[in-house]
């Protein structure tokens, strides 16, 4: 091809010029937006874990002592045929029906107490017996007070074991032994890799940086990420592999397992019955919360929860705080590492944790997970720590050799919980629509 002169007449500005004459800069560092960890999992993971070196694993919790129940009827006699009616003095034998459950909690020596809820009364009885029996059982009492109103004969009876008293030189009483409750999950691997050519890793790029220290680090984060979904969605599951048939095993997650065993503490405030139908948020929210706090709080082990949320649903408390002043809320502390906002309720302080995943998925941003400190754990599997995988292959050389590099992270746990009575996963709306 000729060679041609290209002449530019008179002043010559910017735009007189082809582009391609002109060197464009590029910015060589590279500004990367990456979420703030992932603070459920750093959370769970603040706390002391445990090691296990089955996959599948067993763990027994002592519940917390209940003493009291529900009442089907008062009666005069041991068959429990005689319903009782009136006439209750000091001395007057009473059977009381009770489930089977219940009956085994109370022993002879036992002083229990009998709540009317309709009149608002207790009436005080001493146990003489306890029949727990498939068929038929019941708590036989001595009535230590006169049963004025006949409060006995009342609907919605409940008793409440109130202490016991012995005579002198007394035997020891009937023993009672209580079970633990078995719970049960199975541990899950996560892997996540990063892979270049050995070109590419030679390559130069517009960007300063070492590619392959960047996919290290966007490959753990990336783990990080799963690993705290499974922690809140993953299901008990076991399936073959359809690649190589190998069993692949999933650890159950958060919701899961309050589904399974706790399901009373899921609540909707769009769907509740609870509150004023089409009441907002920002007028009977707050009171909506505070019933789900004082029903978690029944059989909590501290004055604290943890609240992992969104923006959004902080933004929604914040709004509600405001429209009243019977809230207060403290912004700007720090626990653990991490910014947090602490909102009082009933004789609890709830420490709200915005967790950027639940701020940036539009399914998650309604919800807030509750738990205390300690009621969720992590168990590692004996050699599942995470620990980074190099591509010796490639350092080695060899028939296995290729021309490239295949890197990544890999990791073994489960989730234990403890106590879910004491946490709740939470839905809210700006509105009710029941």
């Amino acid at each position: 091809m000729a060679l041609t002169e290209t002449l530019i007449r008179g002043p010559v500005g910017y735009q007189d010029r082809d582009s391609s004459q002109y060197e464009e800069e590029y910015r060589r560092k590279i500004r990367a937006i990456r979420m703030r960890a992932a603070p459920l999992v750093a959370l769970i993971e603040n706390v002391p874990s445990e090691t296990t070196d089955s996959v599948i694993y067993h763990w027994p919790v002592d519940p917390l002592p209940d003493d009291s129940g529900s009442i089907m009827d008062v009666y005069l006699d041991a068959a429990c045929s005689s319903a009782y009616a009136s006439g209750g003095v000091v001395g007057t034998a009473l059977y009381i029906a009770v489930s089977q459950p219940n009956a085994k909690k109370a022993k002879a020596t036992d002083v229990i107490s009998v709540w009317n809820p309709t009149l608002r009364v207790w009436r005080r009885l001493y146990v003489t017996n306890a029949v727990y029996g498939d068929l038929l059982s019941y708590i036989a009492c001595s009535l230590r007070e006169i049963d004025a109103n006949n409060a006995l004969a009342g609907t919605s009876l409940v008793f409440l074991i109130t202490g016991n008293a012995q005579p002198d030189y007394a035997p020891l009483p009937a023993p009672i032994y209580g079970e633990p409750t078995w719970f049960d999950n199975q541990v899950q691997t996560w892997m996540e890799a990063t892979e270049f050519s050995n070109r590419q890793l030679g390559q130069k790029d517009r960007a300063d940086t070492n590619k392959r220290n960047r996919g290290k680090l966007q490959s753990l984060q990336r783990l990080k990420r799963r690993k705290q979904m499974n922690y809140l969605f993953g299901e008990y599951e076991t399936l073959p592999d359809p690649a190589g048939g190998k069993n692949i095993t999933f650890t159950r997650g958060f919701l899961s397992a309050l589904k399974q065993y706790a399901p009373a503490n899921i609540f909707d405030f769009v769907t509740s019955t609870d509150v004023t139908p089409g009441a907002l948020f920002t007028q009977e929210g707050l009171e909506w919360l505070e019933n789900i706090a004082l029903a978690v709080s029944k059989t909590g082990e501290t004055d604290e929860k943890i609240v992992v949320t969104s923006d959004w649903v902080q933004k929604l408390i914040n709004d509600a705080v405001q429209a009243t002043s019977n809230y207060t809320i403290t912004e700007g502390e720090k626990r653990w590492g991490i910014n947090v906002s602490v909102l009082r309720m009933p004789g609890q302080r709830w420490v709200l944790v915005e967790d950027q995943m639940f701020s940036k998925y539009a399914p998650l941003s309604n919800n807030m997970l509750i738990y205390e400190r300690g009621c969720l754990k992590e168990k590692k599997f004996v050699n599942g720590a995470l620990k980074f995988i190099p591509d010796t292959d490639n350092q080695a050389g060899g028939k296995n050799y290729r021309s490239g590099v295949k890197e990544g992270w890999e990791e073994t746990a489960g989730l234990l919980w403890e106590n879910l009575d004491a946490c709740a996963w939470v839905s809210v709306g700006t509105q009710n629509l029941v």
